[in-house]
């Protein structure tokens, strides 16, 4: 069985793609989304860079989105890109993660003189705007929204892990891998026991927490949702 912990209203995909192989998989949110109502302002020469699907669900709630529909979007992976043109906005680069990000824009002589804004949650990149401004590239962070972690596991996912029937954990950000081993250890859950799962991320970088930890991680070798899912699949079956 695999444990998905990403909000129920965005694992449609992943569900549907177990189902079809004849996977059980357990659902279990470890975070909240709070969309605050701050303003995004168009400006000439910024360039708005977007990372998560997350901050395109807050800019679509705006009513002021429309006023942001000439400016420029960078955006880091595919589905960041799909989201930004279904709203119809102006996808000049894509990127697979913000490290191909960094050289593209340090690359690109069309937007040398452009600022930047990162439109993000409270839980960012902060090497990567460090590294933007190792570049000398002006660039600003708008919080638009909030992740809130969940206080607790609900007695069912308990109940599987102790009794070693769930096979793989997908987690999909350093931040969630984090919340998931802090819950545990609240709940008790012993370190042996987490030891038997496997672990499927989207990057080293999201397992940071995990390989801490000194459990079993695997993640793709480029940041695609699809691959993931494809490697946990594998996983649970040798398991």
């Amino acid at each position: 069985m695999i444990l998905i912990t990403r909000l129920k209203k965005d694992n449609k995909t992943i569900k549907e793609i177990l189902e079809s192989k004849n996977i059980q998989s357990l659902e279990q949110p470890l975070y909240k989304v709070k969309h605050f109502s701050k303003t995004i302002s168009a400006k000439e020469k910024k360039i708005f860079i977007v990372a998560s699907c997350q901050s395109i669900k807050t800019i679509a709630l705006k009513k002021n989105y429309q006023n942001i529909k000439s400016s420029i979007f960078f955006a880091v992976g595919s589905r960041t890109y799909l989201a930004l043109k279904e709203l119809k906005l102006k996808v000049k680069l894509v990127a697979n993660d913000s490290n191909e990000l960094l050289k593209k824009i340090k690359s690109n002589r069309k937007f040398q003189d452009y600022s930047y804004e990162y439109l993000s949650g409270n839980v960012y990149n902060k090497k990567f705007l460090a590294s933007m401004k190792k570049l000398k590239k002006k660039i600003n962070v708008n919080i638009i929204y909030e992740l809130l972690p969940s206080v607790q596991l609900n007695n069912k996912t308990i109940k599987f892990i102790n009794e070693d029937r769930i096979r793989v954990v997908l987690i999909l950000s350093n931040f969630v891998g984090y919340i998931f081993l802090m819950l545990c250890k609240k709940h008790k859950i012993k370190k042996s026991t987490l030891r038997k799962i496997k672990f499927v991320t989207m990057s080293k970088n999201s397992a940071s927490h995990l390989l801490a930890y000194g459990l079993k991680v695997s993640w793709p070798k480029s940041t695609k949702l699809n691959r993931a899912i494809l490697i946990a699949q594998g996983l649970n079956k040798k398991v």
